[in-house]
This record gives structure tokens, sequence and C-alpha cells, in this order.
């Protein structure tokens, strides 16, 4: 039997999990990734993911469809990579 409701997260590139994700590496992901994948890369276990983002306290900004939670992809690289002489904030508001 299985879980209907379980979401399948998409296959696609791992970041290495020994050293931090290159701007290449987050743009392969593609315009929106899952919120499992995003926490993975600030350090948030699954758990902690889907509970600020159930609570829409996750520290960047969601795209909600249907039961699927999706995290813009150009919303992790300005967190992960900011550009020279701008603040480095990981929130869902802008400074």
């Amino acid at each position: 039997m299985t879980d209907r409701r379980r979401t399948r997260t998409p296959a696609g590139p791992e970041p290495p999990t020994d050293s931090p994700p290159t701007i290449e590496d987050l743009q392969a992901l593609g315009a929106t990734t899952d919120v499992v994948t995003a926490g993975k890369l600030l350090g948030i276990s699954r758990n902690t993911a889907y509970r600020l983002a159930h609570r829409g306290a996750f520290p960047l900004p969601l795209i909600r469809v249907g039961a699927q939670y999706r995290v813009p992809t150009a919303a992790l690289i300005a967190a992960l990579h900011p550009q020279p002489g701008e603040p480095r904030t990981v929130s869902g508001e802008a400074p």
C-alpha cells in the first residue's frame, strides 16, 4: 500500500555535502526547488523546513502549489551568494 499524500522529491543534481554549493550547482536545480533541498542547503532539517513552511516562517519566499511548497532558486542564490556590497540576509522580507 502506498501513501498517496507523500510528495516525491524530483530527481536532480545533489549538492555536494562537503563543500558549499556554487552558483552553477544552484542554477542546475531549475527555476524552483523543493523545501527539503532548500532546507538542506540552509542547514535546516526536513521536519523543521516543513514546520517553518507551514507556519509561514521559512527564511525564504515560498510558492504553494497544491500540497507542495516550492522555493524560487533565485531567492536561494541571493541568500547563499549575495552580490558584493549587498548585506547577507536569509529572511522572507527585504532589508
